[in-house]
């Protein structure tokens, strides 16, 4: 699958202590982006830190379209929220790493 990240509304890189969601006030983290564009409501994905943290039903959902591994996903998560890498390194590497496991991933804005 193809999945797209917006910039504009993209939380990554934070301080150390500061915890990313998969949507908050803020924005989404790159995971927020995929489950969205998999079929999770905001309201789903409101306020939950992980994959991990959804409902049953929406769990099963999202990992159907991610091949039913979630092993991977946890890198992502860290990639995501290392603040000591740019953010051209930051997507070069999640790029990557959804391309090892059969995904794309594009980034506008």
């Amino acid at each position: 699958m193809k999945f797209t990240v917006d910039r504009k509304t993209w939380v990554r890189g934070l301080k150390p202590g500061i915890v990313t969601k998969l949507l908050n006030k803020h924005g989404r983290c790159c995971i927020g982006f995929v489950c969205q564009q998999l079929g999770a409501t905001d309201d789903e994905l409101r306020d939950k830190g992980r994959i991990s943290d959804l409902a049953p039903g929406v769990k099963l959902r999202i990992g159907s379209g991610l091949d039913g591994g979630f092993t991977w996903i946890g890198e992502a998560y860290h990639i995501n929220d290392d603040y000591k890498i740019t953010d051209a390194e930051r997507e070069k590497r999640l790029s990557e790493l959804f391309a090892a496991n059969g995904h794309e991933m594009e980034f506008i804005n």
